[in-house]
């Protein structure tokens, strides 16, 4: 499967809809329980992508029976491509990772 990739400036804060509903379509009664966010620069350095900057939480998994999360991401260099980490563990011990990409522009 192909990785989504979005572009945001180095001061831009976005809010990023993971969802897993399709995934939980063969699992019926199961529901994230956890979330771990990770994030690396793309090209090996030091990354400076900021999760959950500010006040805002890293990820928020909203409603009942949740079969999505949202990720807040700030920060980044501009010219730098990074890649966010998204892993769920269910509640029925499943786990299941999903990775996007950020590209950071100065536009």
């Amino acid at each position: 499967m192909a990785v989504k990739s979005f572009t945001q400036q180095p001061r831009d804060v976005i809010d990023y809809e993971v969802s897993f509903r399709n995934y939980f379509k063969k699992f019926a009664g199961d529901e994230i329980n956890t979330v771990a966010v990770t994030h690396r620069n793309a090209a090996g350095g030091t990354s400076d992508l900021v999760i959950g900057p500010g006040v805002l939480p890293d990820y928020e998994v909203p409603g009942t029976n949740p079969h999505w999360c949202k990720v807040w991401v700030g920060g980044g260099s501009a010219g730098n491509d990074y890649v966010v980490t998204v892993l769920i563990i269910t509640s029925h011990g499943r786990a299941k990772e999903v990775d996007f990409k950020i590209k950071v522009r100065d536009q």
